[in-house]
């Protein structure tokens, strides 16, 4: 089985197009709790280190977040811009 990187859980969460009205920080703590459960099932433990992991996961993320929707002053704001691209 294949893990799926920390872009790919972010990607996925990100053209999830039916999601509306989701925070910046909501959106944050989605894509990192998911990939915190696919290393998790891969076999990876964090216990001594769970909030330091979480912290500079989630610091990347919201960074990865603010480039990809550069332009646009929301994440519905770029998900809308994406739906109407794809009708």
């Amino acid at each position: 089985m294949k893990t799926a990187s920390l872009y790919d859980c972010f990607e996925r969460h990100l053209m999830n197009l039916s999601i509306v009205n989701e925070s910046d920080e909501s959106f944050v703590t989605v894509v990192v709790e998911n990939y915190l459960v696919n290393l998790g099932g891969m076999g990876f433990h964090f216990t001594s280190h769970a909030e330091d992991t979480y912290s500079e996961i989630a610091d990347e993320v919201f960074d990865m977040l603010r480039k990809k929707i550069y332009g646009y002053s929301s994440i519905d704001q770029y998900r809308a811009s994406q739906r109407e691209k794809s009708a």
